[in-house]
């Protein structure tokens, strides 16, 4: 299905091939967003089943204060051309580049996203055999739309099922008439899990409550969360 102009996907889950959107009903598409919180990471554990069930996860850990989420899709892309005009077009997802910002990384959120080292001090230690295992990201964002003249608030979960994590660089500057905030980043790669799904997007949620229920549900993974991505049909 293709969403028309203006329409807001709910319960909107994107798969691999055509970047195919599934959701239940439709509402405004484009509000207001603003805000992001409560940014979750999970090792996977277990493959999750065709038809069945989300892959399953650790328990998650918080990557710390989120600052920012910003997301790069890559596509691949084909155009045939005939009579001077465009006959097909194809957009087929490649992969999810996510950049995350928090003020800052715990150090055992850190050692589980990279894959390092927690040294007997407290610390962490990097290696080149340091292998960073593939999870899920999950968080959730304000939304404001003004409705019959009234102003409303949601909230939306956004869920990235299968990702694979890599450390930034970072900048050190000595403190001089202003002062420079650092913040921690991590950025990540995704990809389609089993089933086919990037990406899985909540409905507009009453409460914040709401929200951080949905990401701790889709951060367990299994039938549950496919559940939520396919509750469309």
């Amino acid at each position: 299905m293709t969403p028309e102009a203006g329409a807001q996907l709910v319960n909107c889950a994107y798969k691999s091939g055509f970047g195919l959107f599934l959701c239940a009903e439709m509402e405004e598409f484009q509000m207001a967003i603003y805000g992001a919180k409560y940014l979750q990471w999970a090792k996977k554990t277990a493959a999750g089943v065709v038809g069945e069930s989300f892959p399953t996860y650790d328990a998650a850990v918080n990557l710390g204060p989120l600052v920012s989420v910003t997301e790069t899709i890559t596509y691949a892309s084909a155009r045939n051309y005939g009579d001077n005009e465009l006959q097909e077009s194809v957009d087929e997802f490649q992969e999810l580049g996510i950049a995350a910002a928090m003020t800052e990384m715990p150090i055992v959120a850190a050692a589980a996203v990279y894959g390092a080292r927690v040294t007997a001090s407290g610390g962490i230690s990097f290696n080149r055999e340091d292998a960073p295992p593939q999870g899920c990201l999950g968080f959730y964002t304000s939304k404001q739309s003004k409705k019959e003249g009234v102003q409303q608030k949601f909230y939306q979960g956004i869920f990235y099922p299968s990702l694979t994590g890599s450390r930034q660089g970072t900048a050190y500057n000595t403190k001089g008439q202003s002062i420079t905030f650092a913040n921690g980043q991590a950025n990540f790669v995704g990809s389609c899990e089993e089933n086919g799904f990037w990406m899985v997007m909540s409905d507009n949620l009453a409460t914040e409550a709401e929200a951080k229920e949905w990401v701790d549900t889709m951060m367990r993974g299994g039938a549950d969360a496919l559940a939520q991505a396919v509750a469309a049909g």
